[in-house]
């Protein structure tokens, strides 16, 4: 990612989106991101994220994106919530990570969502 005000590039931080569907209505996209805890808070990853969701639905003909993390993610699922995606499904005891099952939850936002 690199930042809007000074230029200088966040190294380890990874954003972007997978197609997995091409309908009449527009692609169907599951998006993605990481960044090392020495960036989180600063509001990079929730301004890459909103950057990012503006060219899928401006540029790139995208109808539907999906994205998701643990429950116990909180700072991860703020950055969907400000960047306006919409809480879908909440899988409780859905995947195995460090040890144990845990939750995940699953967030969506559809073109017209985003246009409003």
């Amino acid at each position: 990612m690199k930042l809007c005000n000074s230029g200088k590039v966040v190294s380890g931080a990874k954003m972007g989106y997978t197609v997995t569907d091409n309908t009449p209505a527009g692609k169907l996209v599951h998006a993605g991101y990481f960044s090392y805890p020495k960036f989180w808070g600063n509001g990079y990853t929730t301004e890459a994220l909103k950057k990012v969701l503006e060219f899928a639905f401006t540029e790139h003909n995208v109808y539907r994106v999906t994205t998701g993390c643990l429950a116990e993610n909180v700072g991860s699922e703020r950055v969907m919530q400000k960047c306006g995606l919409i809480k879908e499904a909440e899988y409780v005891d859905y995947e195995w990570h460090d040890g144990k099952m845990k939750t995940r939850l699953e967030y969506r936002l559809l073109k017209q969502e985003w246009e409003k």
